[in-house]
């Protein structure tokens, strides 16, 4: 067998690219393949830390997969899965205009597999000066969040509409007042704590009585506590 030793700059990168081509696919493929099946060989004399020379990237990977994970809502479904978006209106109470207490639902209403559409709106005024081309911007503030809420009730006996837990959203979104809100997407991304409920509706299923579907149109609220200074 006659070795080829290259001797000129030229010649070497050649070789180098001929090296890479017939054998480096085929040596990237062998690593890969040994560190992911090093797991399940009981016999393996190598430790995997040894022989992956990924392993530094794949720990930041892993990293960073721990940070953005989604975060958990701790409940489960009636079906025993796992809830990945859900909505909880607190129970609440507030006092007419006689001072009399009014509580609008005794327990929080919870609802399982929210959807949830937020956008906001810039307050911004735009004055045209003569002779200038396009506006003159003046920031004002940010406008309140506008959501839009979807979500489905479904009863825990099949073929049985879940007209309580139906009437128990009902008396919470006619209630008066704003509503608080539990919910990692809403409380983590936006910091939304209140809401205000501007619209909503009931849609019946064709074809299903066991679950009702429903929208609700709202908007964020930052509550404010008035003092009364007495002269």
């Amino acid at each position: 067998m006659d070795f080829y030793i290259p001797q000129t700059p030229e010649q070497i990168n050649d070789q180098a690219k001929l090296t890479l081509t017939t054998f480096g696919l085929s040596s990237v493929d062998r690593l890969i393949y040994k560190s992911n099946i090093s797991k399940l060989v009981a016999n393996e004399g190598v430790k995997e830390d040894e022989t992956n020379p990924f392993k530094s990237d794949i720990d930041k990977i892993n990293a960073k997969q721990i940070t953005d994970r989604n975060i958990s809502t701790n409940a489960l479904s009636n079906f025993g899965s796992p809830i990945f978006s859900n909505l909880i209106l607190k129970k609440r109470s507030y006092l007419d205009n006689d001072l009399k207490e009014i509580t609008t639902f005794d327990e929080d209403v919870m609802l399982d597999c929210v959807l949830f559409d937020v956008a906001q709106t810039k307050t911004i005024i735009t004055t045209p000066i003569q002779g200038f081309n396009g506006t003159i911007k003046e920031f004002i503030s940010d406008g309140d969040y506008a959501l839009s809420i979807k979500g489905i009730i479904n009863s825990t006996k099949n073929g049985v509409y879940p007209l309580t837990q139906a009437k128990k959203l009902f008396e919470a979104l006619k209630s008066p007042i704003e509503l608080e809100v539990t919910s990692w997407y809403l409380n983590e991304i936006f910091g939304i704590t209140h809401i205000v409920v501007t619209d909503f509706q009931y849609n019946q299923i064709q074809g299903s009585q066991s679950m009702v579907s429903y929208e609700i149109q709202a908007i964020s609220d930052r509550p404010i506590e008035l003092f009364l200074n007495k002269v």
